[in-house]
């Protein structure tokens, strides 16, 4: 699904890709939701649509315990919250950024990538 949403991206932009996955077969489970929303951030961070990326994976990083995942699946937190972490760092550096609030916000996330997995944290 993912090689096929890039080539769709490529080929013919980045909303004919959402349109596609978003009209692939209902997502069951949690984590098939999950994944697709993880996937919709990957490609539009991918397609320089950092503003659309950072509004999805907020708003996935709000629901994530929602979906448990922290004690079944650490490693699909750890991307989320390290991809938001990426874009919140990328955001603070711009002239007129709240630069308070996104370091507030990095602060968190770094912490929380720490608790999940202390060594791969160490690259932040």
């Amino acid at each position: 699904m993912e090689q096929q949403a890039m080539e769709i991206a490529g080929r013919d932009g980045l909303e004919s890709a959402f349109n596609w996955m978003n009209n692939l077969p209902d997502m069951v489970t949690d984590r098939q939701r999950y994944l697709h929303r993880m996937l919709l951030a990957r490609l539009a961070e991918q397609h320089g649509q950092r503003d659309m990326a950072f509004r999805l994976l907020n708003a996935l990083n709000r629901e994530c315990d929602n979906y448990r995942l922290t004690g079944w699946e650490p490693d699909l937190v750890f991307e989320l919250k390290s991809r938001l972490l990426k874009l919140v760092q990328q955001k603070s550096v711009l002239k007129d950024a709240d630069k308070t609030t996104l370091n507030k916000d990095a602060d968190q996330l770094l912490s929380e990538l720490t608790v999940l997995h202390p060594a791969r944290a160490l690259t932040f």
